[in-house]
């Protein structure tokens, strides 16, 4: 399991010892910046990272960078094209990885109007240690089991035969509107 955590400044890997019930730390992942949502891979004989840098709002949204490792505890080796791609609609990545008709599907969020309005597929024609190329596929519908969070989905992954999917639902209370001044005063920052 690879939480997101990018508040404590670091992203740990953990290890399942007692059917999803006992995770426990198994290395810290070190890499250029500290990632925002990290979606592992193996491919080609090595471990492949996709994540977005928290130095900012706007690289948060709009860049994906990538790193591999031969071994999943590392050393992990930065991608010499980082960002591999820069656009708020299919960057920040938002879902486990899986090769689809031959081809590298990664799930990124479209933050194009919000973030976490919807995700996408990103198609990776070319990943190695020196080239990166992909296409961003049209937006993915939410099914109607979804409603009432129907303002945006965040993330896309698969487990087996089952399809997991995290949607949102923008609140309109007056809890929810001070939140949002808050997060606007920079007293607090959920993207």
């Amino acid at each position: 399991m690879l939480p997101e955590a990018h508040r404590s400044g670091t992203l740990t890997l953990y290890r399942d010892f007692g059917g999803l019930a006992d995770w426990r730390a198994e290395c810290e992942i070190r890499l250029d910046c500290v990632p925002v949502d990290a979606s592992i891979f193996y491919h080609q004989d090595r471990w492949w990272l996709f994540y977005s840098p928290a130095t900012s709002k706007i690289t948060k949204q709009s860049h994906l960078h990538v790193a591999w490792a031969s071994d999943l505890c590392g050393p992990w080796v930065t991608h010499p094209a980082n960002p591999v791609r820069i656009d708020r609609q299919s960057a920040r990545p938002g879902g486990q990885p899986v090769i689809i008709n031959g081809r590298i599907m990664l799930p990124v969020q479209d933050c194009s109007d919000t973030y976490g309005g919807a995700c996408r597929p990103l198609w990776i024609d070319r990943l190695n240690d020196r080239e990166f190329q992909a296409e961003m596929g049209d937006p993915l519908s939410l099914p109607s089991s979804a409603a009432p969070y129907v303002e945006g989905m965040h993330t896309l992954s698969g487990c087996g035969d089952i399809t997991l999917f995290d949607v949102k639902r923008i609140d309109r209370s007056l809890k929810g509107l001070a939140l949002d001044l808050r997060r606007s005063l920079g007293g607090y920052d959920r993207e």
